[in-house]
Order: structure tokens, then sequence, then C-alpha cells
């Protein structure tokens, strides 16, 4: 975590634009894809490293169970409210529609913990996002 209490993480926000990026092109290329899920929310604890990995795009204190946003959560919070991402994809946003509103119904069904945690956000294209 930065000093002024910010985290950056470059290389997830990297990893998640060329991953988006992929599935755009597979898109295009007939795949029938119908949604993207980041693993993982939260940093949490993984069998195989225990806490010293940290594998969310919201850091979690341990000790204070405080969240911080880090920079992927904030990118790909953009994401699923533009349904751009950093290049021009014309499956990406052509495929766009308008937001549903949130419901609990549509969260129960489509949400993951972060919609039990009221951070669930629909995509204007059509799938779930969170936070």
């Amino acid at each position: 975590m930065s000093a002024d209490g910010t985290v950056h993480d470059e290389r997830r926000v990297d990893y998640l634009r060329r991953h988006i990026a992929a599935v755009a092109d597979a898109r295009e290329q007939g795949a029938d894809v119908r949604g993207y899920f980041v693993w993982s929310l939260l940093d949490n604890f993984e069998w195989g490293y225990g806490y010293d990995r940290r594998f969310g795009i919201i850091r979690v204190d341990y000790d204070t169970q405080e969240r911080t946003w880090k920079d992927s959560a904030h990118w790909y919070r953009r994401l699923a409210e533009t349904c751009t991402p950093d290049r021009p994809s014309a499956s990406v946003s052509s495929q766009c529609r308008p937001a549903r509103r949130a419901t609990a119904r549509h969260a129960g069904r489509h949400g993951t913990a972060s919609a039990a945690a009221g951070a669930h956000t629909p995509t204007r294209c059509g799938g779930t996002v969170s936070p």
C-alpha cells in the first residue's frame, strides 16, 4: 500500500486489460462468451500461499478487515460502467446495452459475495461485475 493509502497494481490492470481484449477477440471470432469474472474480488487465504499473496482487486487489511479498492478495482469498475476497455473493440462496445437496475433478486441470481455486501454492479454489456 502506498503512503497515500492507495494500492497500485499495474501488473493486475495489465493482466485484466489483456484478458478482456482476448475475450473481445474471441467473441469477434464467434465464441459464445457471456461473462467474465475477476479472480478474486478480495484478498483472502489461499491454500497454497496462505495470506502471503494477494490476488484480490480489493485489498483487505487482515487485522482491521478494512477494504481498500486497488487500481485494478477502479479500472474494472470503469470497464463495467462504460463497456470500453483501453483499446477500441467493436465487439465490446457494439454489444453494450443499458444497464439493468440491480435488485436483490438479480444480485442473488448473478452476484457473488460482493452482491451480498451490496457492491453488485450490473454492466452495460449485460453481465455483472463486482465491485
